[in-house]
């Protein structure tokens, strides 16, 4: 027999707006420290690398790029965030909250008028309100759901979650209603939205008619007479279809993958949704990246494959015997089942998976408690007004308590997103066997000028997983210039674990551009270039090559490129301006360096370059003071040092220039620039002997050196100039 909606479905204004006003206080409280999120892991690839979601009209330009194809939706937003704020995270993180506070509020119409439904209002009518209530606050507090909000790039999980509760939201409030036809073009658009977010809205549909089935038309029969609904959603299948064949193959995920096959993968996903499980009922330590291994032994695989089958096998059992409990079991794994059966994904486990199953598993629990009270409350000395007063007392606790612990770990752990090095190092210490987060870990140190700890995190990662791409790449350039060998080595091994990867050919350029094969480095940043034409490093890298070979049109255009697809790329700035100085455009270099400095008015390196552009235009003083800014910034930078030998000498300061130099020599022996500048001022204070020996070191350290050279050969006859 049909079940139908009740039509007292209506809430009063005035509980609507406390409902609002507690949903959206309780998600400002939780998120409050979400604002001070960074870009973190695919943020960086994903948006501040894709210059395709940098620029948003005309839209098709983001809509149809290769990377973004396959989720257009919430390209076209980070698109949207862009033009309106560049890369200010502030605006990110408020779309990705206002998504999350909208889920909330659309899962609370979902509950309310669930449970108002013909099956579920004898039991629930008079509770609607603060069981879905309940279910709504809990499900937007609980830290589980933080990968998700706070984690800019998964705005693919957030924004499907919201379009695949719209969805169903429109088919319910459709059911029954006089404007049936409105709300069934609603729910269709909203699948189709979903679909262009994340391939996971693969599921709603299924949830969809079996929600109908239920709870609205009684039966699979009479809800698949509403050809025109089911049509329209099956159609978004298509749609999706369309967007994956249009898409570049993932190496990631998908069958075709060889690191993971669909064996492997499905009989390591129960201990996997076990761990969800534990996690959303005890949410005590959490993990931005788990590098969860396979399951290999029997045991990993008998025992939680064994529990999984009595969860699935209750669930089954519950559709026929309870259908109300046996839909929050088939949606639970319908949702998961995308990311979390037989597709391998590289990555086996990631908490923003669990972003809308956490909604099935939270409305069980909830309805379970009350229906647990409501026997508590039956008990004959507890009767009348007291057991109301009581009920209303009794459940505002079980809610508060619950909703406030969750909502403070949630605002805690949200903290963890406030820097990168944070992040990555609570990652590496929880997880010290994921090769990647010590891979990042060592990034970060290099970034921070700590090479020595960068180059033992990028080995310690190699030995983790020599078959790790990225350490061996980033391994490779770091040592690039050091250990020429040894480099080669590891860019090489970058390359052949992932050659569709233009970071490897970048790497492998650098060590070979630090071997002086020029041509092979060049040819590795074109092939980089093939692979990522907006690859601003490639780009830079390949200009400082032609540079090299003298070809300095070209490296110009090089660089223009970068600045063209970067506006803010320092590094392409200064070495522009070196390229400008090569070509004796001094003027162009200074306005490159001055660009350089607005951007980062601390830059050292543009102050540095700054001084001896002025230099060579003959303003010394004024080169003076740019070089003075690095060393008082920086005592111990040796080019610094030597540049300012070198004004010094200029303005014929031989004995201070000598000072500089010495304190370059000290901090940098090795370096053949600053001894036979320190012979030349030697030389022309008459110190003959002393400037011999200087000469003498430049030309071991650097034996094509033919100032030193030319010197000598003279046996210090006359006194040459400081070398410019």
């Amino acid at each position: 027999m049909p079940v139908h909606a009740s039509p007292a479905t209506t809430i009063a204004p005035r509980h609507a707006l406390l409902v609002a006003a507690l949903i959206i206080a309780a998600g400002l409280l939780a998120y409050w420290h979400s604002f001070r999120g960074v870009f973190l892991l695919d943020d960086l690839h994903d948006i501040v690398e894709n210059t395709a979601v940098h620029q948003f009209w005309p839209p098709w330009r983001c809509l149809f790029a290769s990377h973004n194809i396959s989720r257009p939706v919430v390209a076209l937003t980070f698109a949207a965030n862009w033009a309106l704020g560049g890369d200010r995270l502030w605006g990110f993180h408020a779309v990705n909250l206002v998504v999350h506070l909208s889920a909330a509020l659309v899962l609370f119409g979902i509950v309310r008028r669930t449970l108002l439904t013909d099956r579920l209002r004898d039991r629930f009518g008079q509770a609607s309100i603060p069981v879905a209530l309940a279910v709504s606050l809990l499900w937007l507090s609980h830290p589980l759901q933080t990968q998700a909000v706070t984690y800019i790039i998964q705005r693919y999980e957030s924004l499907m979650g919201l379009c695949f509760l719209v969805t169903l939201y429109a088919v319910i409030r459709g059911f029954g209603s006089p404007r049936q036809r409105s709300w069934h073009a609603a729910a269709i658009a909203s699948c189709f939205l979903g679909m262009g977010c994340k391939q996971v809205m693969v599921a709603a549909p299924l949830v969809v008619l079996h929600y109908d089935a239920v709870f609205l038309s009684g039966s699979f029969r009479a809800a698949l007479k509403r050809r025109t609904l089911y049509a329209g959603l099956a159609a978004a299948w298509i749609f999706l279809a369309v967007l994956l064949r249009a898409a570049p193959k993932l190496s990631f995920a998908g069958f075709h993958m060889a690191s993971v096959t669909p064996w492997q993968y499905a009989v390591s996903q129960p201990g996997v949704i076990f761990h969800y499980l534990r996690l959303a009922v005890w949410p005590d330590v959490l993990c931005f990246d788990y590098a969860w291994p396979l399951a290999r032994t029997a045991g990993e695989m008998l025992v939680p494959g064994f529990g999984m089958a009595i969860l699935l096998g209750a669930s089954v059992w519950a559709l026929r015997r309870a259908p109300a409990l046996g839909f929050l079991g088939a949606a639970f794994f319908l949702i998961l089942a995308p990311s979390s059966s037989i597709m391998p994904v590289a990555d086996l486990a990631f908490e923003h998976r669990m972003y809308l199953p956490l909604a099935a598993l939270l409305s069980g629990i909830v309805v379970g408690v009350y229906l647990l009270g409501c026997g508590v409350l039956k008990h004959r000395w507890l009767a009348g007004p007291q057991r109301s007063r009581m009920a209303w007392i009794a459940g505002a606790t079980l809610v508060a308590i619950p909703a406030v612990a969750l909502g403070y770990r949630t605002s805690l752990r949200n903290l963890d997103y406030g820097s990168a090095e944070a992040m990555w190092t609570l990652v590496a210490a929880q997880r010290p066997s994921n090769a990647r987060a010590v891979c990042i870990v060592g990034t970060l140190q290099k970034d921070a000028g700590k090479t020595r700890e960068a180059l033992a995190s990028y080995r310690a990662a190699v030995k983790i997983n020599p078959d790790y791409y990225l350490a061996q790449s980033s391994l490779g350039a770091l040592l690039a210039g050091d250990n020429n060998a040894e480099a080669l080595e590891h860019a090489q091994a970058g390359v052949r674990l992932m050659p569709e990867d233009a970071v490897t050919h970048t790497s492998l350029g650098m060590a070979l551009a630090a071997l002086g094969r020029t041509d092979a480095a060049i040819d590795e940043y074109r092939a980089a270039l093939q692979l990522e034409p907006d690859d601003t490093h490639a780009h830079n890298d390949l200009g400082a090559a032609l540079g090299q070979q003298g070809k300095w049109a070209e490296a110009i255009d090089q660089y223009r490129t970068v600045l063209r697809i970067d506006p803010r790329y320092v590094e392409a700035y200064t070495n522009l301006g070196l390229a400008l100085v090569a070509q004796g455009d001094l003027a162009g270099a200074l306005n490159a360096y001055d660009d350089a400095l607005r951007i980062k008015p601390d830059g050292l390196v543009p102050h540095n370059l700054r001084g001896i552009a002025l230099a060579l235009q003959g303003h010394l003083d004024e080169s003076l003071g740019e070089i003075e800014i690095v060393i008082r910034a920086d005592p111990n930078n040796a080019e610094a040092h030597n540049n300012y030998g070198l004004v010094l000498a200029a303005k014929g300061r031989f004995e201070e220039a000598a000072s500089h130099y010495r304190a370059s020599i000290r901090l940098m022996p090795e370096r053949a620039k600053a001894h036979v500048n320190l012979g030349n001022v030697l030389a022309a204070q008459g110190q003959t002997a002393a400037a011999e020996a200087e000469f003498r070191t430049g030309l071991r350290l650097e034996p094509g050196d033919q100032e030193a050279r030319a010197w000598l050969d003279k046996h210090g006859g006359g006194a040459p100039a400081s070398r410019p």
